[in-house]
């Protein structure tokens, strides 16, 4: 049996794009043996109302503390399959790319596993999308995931589900942990779903997370939470080197008393930022802060931000 389980938080239009998506596969496979579960973390819009014009679904709304973790924990613990297939509900899931990755009757073909998508830009409304793009990726193994994903139950009892603690990049912990396990995602090229978003390289974005404590969880918490395992130090160079590199400099500097030893770190937060923004004066110049304080803000924040792991998990079933 396979279990659709969805999680979101006022998604509007996104949510009835993703189950329409949901429905369609499971009527496009001819699957028999399923369920569909939606997890609401206390949405103050019409989710509830949208997941509600369908009747073979189960609803959960949580009443307490919420973020990504706590409703994919809850949508795993009411679940009966022994595949999960979490799906955020802003994506939209290919219909026709499901037998790629499970059917009833061979099930699951890899224990962990998920595919590619495409992020649609959208700002408001399912009117106002632009640009369509995604990586055109080779099937590989993989030590990290995001918010799509089929699993063996068996492999997500292993691993405890999510740690609530994090609020933001729960997942990509999931898949380190399971990584040093031995147990890895497999990712196929086959596009799974429609990822309606806004880019995350949008200097909005970008600069709004690094102000609400988000990158201290996808960051400086991730890495010491997982400080003994070496898929992290893979993560931690291939996306944070600029903070590698900041980290040595300080070390040198308290080693061998000299200040301008920190100047070395600059030359390769000029270099990153020019590479994101090319000839753009006025953005690299934002870029070389961006990073510099991002990268201040791990540092310190590796040390520093303890945050407390939620306390009052609640949830009801009104559907």
């Amino acid at each position: 049996m396979i279990s659709f389980i969805i999680i979101g938080r006022n998604e509007s239009w996104k949510l009835t794009k993703c189950l329409v998506s949901v429905y369609k596969t499971i009527y496009s496979n001819n699957l028999k043996d399923c369920e569909v579960i939606y997890v609401d973390s206390n949405s103050s819009d019409d989710s509830i109302k949208r997941a509600q014009a369908y009747t073979e679904i189960k609803i959960f709304m949580l009443t307490g503390e919420y973020n990504p973790a706590i409703a994919r924990n809850i949508g795993a613990n009411e679940s009966s399959g022994d595949v999960l297939f979490f799906i955020d509900g802003d994506m939209e899931i290919v219909e026709t790319a499901l037998y790629s990755f499970y059917s009833e009757m061979s099930g699951l073909k890899y224990p962990f596993c998920s595919g590619n998508f495409r992020n649609i830009e959208c700002i408001g409304s399912d009117k106002n999308l632009s640009r369509l793009y995604y990586k055109n990726l080779k099937n590989r193994f993989d030590y990290t995931v995001g918010g799509l994903f089929l699993i063996n139950r068996k492999l997500w009892n292993a691993a405890g589900g999510m740690k609530t603690i994090f609020r933001k990049s729960q997942e990509i912990d999931f898949g380190l942990r399971l990584a040093k396990k031995g147990f890895f995602l497999y990712r196929l090229s086959t596009v799974l779903a429609n990822h309606y978003t806004i880019n995350y390289n949008s200097p909005g974005r970008k600069w709004k997370m690094l102000f609400n404590k988000d990158q201290l969880y996808g960051r400086a918490l991730l890495y010491r939470m997982n400080l003994l395992n070496i898929y992290t130090y893979r993560r931690l160079i291939r996306n944070d080197f600029t903070l590698v590199v900041l980290a040595s400099c300080i070390l040198s500097v308290l080693i061998l008393k000299d200040f301008k030893i920190i100047l070395f770190y600059l030359l390769p937060v000029i270099l990153r930022s020019f590479f994101k923004n090319k000839f753009k004066l006025g953005s690299l110049l934002s870029g070389i802060l961006y990073f510099t304080l991002r990268d201040i803000q791990q540092f310190l924040g590796f040390f520093l931000f303890w945050p407390i792991s939620p306390r009052k998990i609640t949830y009801e079933k009104i559907y």
